[in-house]
């Protein structure tokens, strides 16, 4: 897995999260070669799965796009998949986002993980 990108969101924003689909040695993925790409979308504190996105297919749909040769991958999140789940006692939490793909006919498998910190927009209490 690549290093996670780090993405810092508002409570119930709504935004573009764009990178580039690489295999193992670097070069860009092609999406004609791709089997699989799935969607995972989770609060890392609690494991609670946000706006249904559990392994969700997302090869262009489920607002995620991938151009044809370049590798360029967007994923288009609306406001569910940025809620504040936890304490109002929290001024921020840590969402996980994952893309996995794969190709040559399932053979091979990578996965592009975000970290997205959401503040919390309620007036909290410390």
């Amino acid at each position: 897995m690549n290093q996670p990108i780090d993405i810092d969101v508002q409570e119930g924003q709504s935004g573009e999260i764009e990178f580039t689909m690489l295999d193992q040695a670097d070069a860009a993925v092609q999406k004609a070669t791709l089997v699989t790409l799935t969607l995972h979308l989770y609060d890392k504190r609690s494991g609670a799965i946000i706006n249904g996105r559990e392994n969700q297919n997302a090869l262009d749909m489920n607002g995620v796009t991938m151009h044809a040769t370049s590798g360029l991958v967007i994923w288009a999140m609306v406001p569910e998949d940025n809620p504040f789940l936890g304490s109002s006692r929290l001024a921020t939490e840590v969402h996980v986002g994952r893309l996995r793909w794969t190709w040559d006919g399932g053979e091979k498998a990578f996965a592009q993980e975000f970290l997205i910190t959401v503040s919390n927009l309620k007036q909290f209490t410390v």
